[in-house]
């Protein structure tokens, strides 16, 4: 049944921009990027008659999970007194292309493969952190339901959100 299912991945959402056969076979010449790093991967491979079914439990999923419930159960973080060298040691190791950015518990900004690319091109990469994050970060929170984080994604266009409970803590 899809709507016990309960998925905690991330992963690249991409639309056909030529359609699909009435089997379910992908008829395709093309993919249109929607999205990175979204927080629910959700792969349906059905005949058309089973379609609408599947889709519609899909849909009451959304507007049911929360953020908390489909999120990765761990999180790489970096402190803002680390060098730009360690958090490319850190991503490269973790495959990750950004972290939050965490001082006492608190998260005081995001830092991404962006910004340690543009630290490399300004010969920046032994500079703390701190120097090179961003500090206005939009964030999700952990009991928010899913539907709102995928707006979020389509009206900011980030890649990453950090999760917080409602006392504003990493989750």
């Amino acid at each position: 049944m899809v709507h016990d299912l309960k998925i905690a991945a991330r992963c690249l959402v991409t639309r056909g921009i030529e359609g699909a056969y009435e089997s379910g076979e992908i008829a395709t010449r093309s993919l249109e990027v929607l999205s990175y790093n979204m927080p629910v991967r959700i792969t349906i491979i059905a005949p058309m008659s089973e379609a609408e079914k599947i889709l519609t439990k899909t849909q009451e999923m959304v507007y049911e999970l929360t953020v908390g419930e489909v999120m990765p159960p761990t999180m790489v973080t970096v402190a803002p007194g680390q060098t730009m060298a360690e958090l490319r040691v850190l991503l490269r190791d973790n495959r990750l292309s950004g972290t939050p950015v965490v001082e006492n518990g608190k998260l005081v900004g995001m830092i991404s493969i962006e910004d340690l690319i543009n630290a490399l091109t300004d010969n920046a990469i032994n500079a703390p952190i701190r120097e090179r994050m961003k500090t206005k970060v939009e964030c999700l929170y952990a009991d928010e339901l899913l539907v709102h984080c995928i707006a979020k994604f389509s009206k900011f266009g980030y890649r990453r959100y950090p999760v917080l409970n409602r006392n504003n803590e990493l989750v």
